[in-house]
């Protein structure tokens, strides 16, 4: 959780679209759908820029547990840290479903075990609260993370 009084300085922190703008998130309500906004550190931000989520074979870049770098197949990929990861699918997955945007399956396969290693806790339970007050619609994926596994494709 972040507590500030003020707003952070954006060379320190901002908000990550964990579904990159370029790929779908540039227009109202996506861009602004707080189910995959995050605040998040502005160096990680930007090395993550638009590459898919993925597992890292050859680290590029690291910062906190987070990491950039080649995939097995010599692709580019990034890992969220791991205390991160589930909230990362469960993001993916709501907009994905929400935006009708499908999620290539390398990603999928990766994000699906994220789901499972990092299950869901009561933080992201009153994130999923809260925004829902705000949004009137639920991150359902939070609700029943397993629900992303009775899904063959996203």
């Amino acid at each position: 959780w972040v507590q500030t009084t003020v707003i952070p300085d954006p060379n320190d922190m901002n908000t990550e679209h964990t579904w990159p703008q370029s790929l779908g998130a540039e227009n109202e309500p996506a861009r602004s759908d707080l189910y995959h906004l995050f605040p998040t550190d502005s160096e990680t931000n930007s090395r993550r820029a638009s590459y898919p989520f993925g597992t890292v074979a050859t680290v590029i870049w690291s910062k906190g547990n987070s990491v950039l770098g080649k995939n097995n197949s010599g692709a580019m990929v990034f890992a969220a840290r791991p205390e991160h990861r589930g909230n990362v699918a469960s993001a993916i997955f709501y907009f994905s479903i929400r935006y009708r945007l499908p999620v290539d399956a390398t990603q999928e396969s990766v994000l699906k075990q994220w789901n499972r290693d990092d299950s869901v806790d009561n933080p992201e339970r009153t994130r999923n609260d809260a925004v829902s007050e705000y949004q009137k619609n639920r991150n359902p994926f939070v609700d029943h993370p397993e629900y992303v596994d009775r899904i063959a494709d996203f």
